[in-house]
């Protein structure tokens, strides 16, 4: 025996109302003889395709070329070397800015309030997850830039959702808050 075939297979794992990108993907492979190709898996051939190589030729590695964005890869090589796998996980996760302003009733001098975000993921128990202070040196405002609203793991979507809440409201006033949801940000004033 001279030749084997080597196999190159993707796999997409995604939750089944997500439908994977169509078209094709492209691989950069390298061989046990130090060359290295690319290789295309394209839709239409059901992402799967094998190439016949002399016997001494194997995968050493694989690594995905084409950029697919919400997906992260991983790899697997057989041990022989002739079946490489691209698995690709769906990894979507969805950020917003959170951002929460003080406004007073009255005017005049206040001193600095403590402000927390609490988090909780798929309806759980809230956690503190981070404490600000708002004063007049920040306009009474402050912005968590970029905070995790969903993400799928391993097939599983993750929701979060969050509130702010006044710490050491100043005596003779009373803490009210309102959120403004918009599409890439949340508004919280107290």
């Amino acid at each position: 025996v001279t030749t084997h075939v080597l196999t190159f297979e993707k796999i997409w794992n995604h939750p089944d109302n997500i439908a994977h990108p169509n078209g094709e993907v492209k691989l950069n492979v390298k061989y046990t003889d130090g060359s290295s190709e690319e290789i295309t898996l394209t839709e239409g051939d059901n992402w799967k395709t094998s190439i016949t190589v002399p016997v001494t030729k194997s995968i050493v590695s694989v690594e995905e070329v084409t950029e697919l964005s919400d997906y992260t890869p991983s790899y697997q090589i057989s041990d022989e070397g002739t079946y490489a796998t691209v698995i690709n996980n769906y990894s979507k996760v969805e950020k917003q800015d959170i951002t929460v302003t003080k406004r007073w009733s009255d005017e005049g001098s206040h001193a600095p309030i403590q402000v927390v975000l609490l988090q909780s993921i798929d309806g759980g128990e809230a956690v503190i997850k981070d404490t600000q202070v708002l004063s007049s040196e920040n306009n009474w405002t402050y912005t968590w830039k970029a905070e995790t609203i969903s993400e799928y793991e391993n097939g599983t979507e993750h929701k979060y959702s969050y509130a702010v809440r006044e710490v050491n409201t100043p005596a003779g006033y009373s803490s009210s808050i309102s959120y403004e949801f918009k599409k890439d940000a949340i508004e919280a004033t107290i």
